[in-house]
C-alpha cells in the first residue's frame, strides 16, 4: 500500500498554499514542540515555497504528482551530491543548468529561475516569487542557515524503501469515509523505526484530521450526515508520534464529522509529558478506561475521578455519675465521606492472573468512566475468550507487496 502526502495537496484551488504549509510544519517540527527560533520559522517558510514550486514544476513538465523525495532532491541542490544521483529528468536538468562551482552564484541563479518560472497560476507565481526573492536578499551565512534548516528533516526520504512507498497513492483520504465499502487501514511501524518515521506518520495523521474535518453539511438549519462511513482512529502508543496540536483541538469536535478516536497511552504522565499538564485530551474523551497504574500521580487522578462515597459511622459513649449505680450509654450516628477508591486501592487493582503453563485463569479488573454516569468497576473482556472477537482475530493479515531487492552499489548480483 502506497501513499503520497503531496497527492493530497489541492493544486489549482485556494487550499493549495495551506495544504503545503500543513505538510511543511510537520516536517520542520517533527516532535510538535513548535517553531522555537528564527531558523525554524524561516526554514519553514522556505520549505513551503519549495514544496509549492516542485509540485507545479513536476506536474507541468513530467505530468505526474511530485513526491517528498522530489522536494528533497530539489532542496539538496548545492550540496556535494550529484543532481543525477538524487533525482531524475526535470530536477536533475534544472540542477545542471543552475549550478556551477560557484555555490553562491549558482544558488542565486536557481532562486532567479524560481522567480521567473511560469507556474500557470498568478497566486502561485506571486507566492514562489516572494519566497525566492526573500531568500536571494539574505546574506550568504543567513541563507545557508535557513536552507539547511529547511533540508535537515528531509533525509528520511533518501531511504529507497520510503521513497518507493510515497511515490504514488493507492487511495485518497476521502476514500476512507466515502468509498463504496467500509475500509480498514493499518499503519504498523516497527519499534526500531518509530523515531525515524515519526515525521511521515505525523503528516499522515495531520492530513486525516484536516481533510476529514474541513466540511460539514447543513439542512434545515441542522447538520446532516455528509459521509458514507464513520471512522475510528485507533491510536496505540499515541504519544510516540509527538505532540499533534491539530489532534488536541480536533478531539473536541471530530464527532460531528463522523470521526471517533480511541487513544491508548501507558500512563497519564506519559500524556502530560507530551501535551503538558493543561492538556484537554482526557477531558474531551467521553469514555475513559484505566487499569492498575504504576505511578501514584495517576492513581490520585483515578481516585479523584471515581469520586466520594458516604460511610455511616456509629459511635458509642458511656458515662457514670458519682454515687450512682450503673452506667449511661449513648450512641450517635454520623456520615463521613471517603474516596470510593483510594490511590492505594487504585494501584492494587488485580491484573490478569495466569495459572499453570502460563494459561490465563482470570481477567484483570478495570475502571470505566463514562461522562454523566457513575464510575464502573469492571473486568476485562479478553479477545481469546470471546468467540466473536476470536473469529475476527483469525481474519488473515493482508500480505504486503513484496519489495524487490535493490541493486548492489558494485554492480554485482545480490547474494
Amino acid at each position: 500500500m502506497k501513499y503520497n502526502p503531496l497527492a493530497e495537496v489541492r493544486i489549482g484551488t485556494d487550499h493549495e498554499i495551506a495544504d503545503c504549509q500543513n505538510i511543511a510544519i510537520m516536517i520542520i517540527d517533527p516532535d510538535g514542540t513548535g517553531l522555537k527560533d528564527f531558523w525554524m520559522q524561516e526554514g519553514y517558510g522556505w520549505l513551503c515555497t519549495a514544496i509549492l514550486h516542485v509540485l507545479y514544476r513536476i506536474k507541468r513538465q513530467e505530468q505526474r504528482t511530485a513526491t517528498l523525495a522530489d522536494v528533497r532532491a530539489f532542496m539538496s541542490i548545492g550540496d556535494d551530491e550529484d543532481p543525477k544521483s538524487i533525482s531524475e529528468q526535470t530536477i536533475a536538468a534544472a540542477a545542471k543548468a543552475a549550478f556551477n562551482d560557484q555555490e553562491d552564484d549558482s544558488f542565486d541563479r536557481l532562486l532567479k529561475d524560481m522567480e521567473s518560472y511560469e507556474h500557470g497560476r498568478a497566486v502561485v507565481n506571486d507566492e514562489v516569487r516572494l519566497g525566492a526573492a526573500r531568500m536571494r536578499k539574505r546574506s550568504s551565512n543567513e541563507r545557508s542557515g535557513v536552507h539547511s534548516t529547511g533540508t535537515s528533516q528531509l533525509a528520511l526520504y533518501s531511504d529507497p524503501i520510503v521513497a518507493r512507498n510515497i511515490s504514488e497513492s493507492d487511495f485518497r483520504i476521502t476514500d476512507l469515509m466515502n468509498g463504496e465499502k467500509p475500509a480498514t487501514l493499518y499503519i504498523v511501524i516497527p519499534p526500531s523505526d518509530i523515531a525515524r518515521l515519526r515525521p511521515l506518520v505525523r503528516i499522515l495523521l495531520n492530513q486525516f484530521l484536516t481533510r476529514l474535518t474541513s466540511h460539514m453539511a447543513f439542512e434545515g438549519g441542522r447538520s446532516v450526515k455528509h459521509y458514507q462511513h464513520r471512522m475510528l482512529l485507533m491510536l496505540d502508543e499515541f504519544t510516540s508520534v509527538g505532540k499533534l496540536e491539530i489532534f488536541e483541538k480536533a478531539v473536541a469536535f471530530m464527532a460531528g464529522y463522523g470521526l471517533k478516536a480511541f487513544v491508548i497511552v501507558q500512563d497519564l504522565t506519559q500524556l502530560q509529558k507530551t501535551y503538558g499538564r493543561e492538556q484537554s485530551i482526557v477531558s474531551n474523551c467521553h469514555v475513559r478506561i484505566a487499569y492498575a497504574p504504576n505511578t501514584m500521580e495517576t492513581a490520585r487522578v483515578l481516585s479523584d475521578m471515581a469520586g466520594k462515597t458516604t460511610l455511616v459511622q456509629r459511635k458509642t459513649s458511656a458515662s457514670r455519675s458519682t454515687g450512682r449505680v450503673g452506667t449511661n450509654y449513648s450512641e450517635t450516628l454520623s456520615e463521613v465521606a471517603r474516596p470510593l477508591l483510594t490511590p492505594d486501592e487504585c494501584m492494587s487493582l488485580p491484573g490478569i492472573q495466569t495459572g499453570t503453563g502460563g494459561k490465563v485463569s482470570r481477567a484483570g479488573d478495570m475502571l470505566i468512566f463514562v461522562a454523566g454516569r457513575p464510575a464502573i468497576y469492571g473486568r476485562q473482556v479478553l479477545y481469546f475468550q470471546n468467540e466473536e472477537m476470536q473469529a475476527r482475530a483469525r481474519i488473515p493479515i493482508a500480505c504486503p507487496t513484496s519489495i524487490p531487492s535493490l541493486p548492489p552499489s558494485n554492480g554485482k548480483a545480490a547474494p
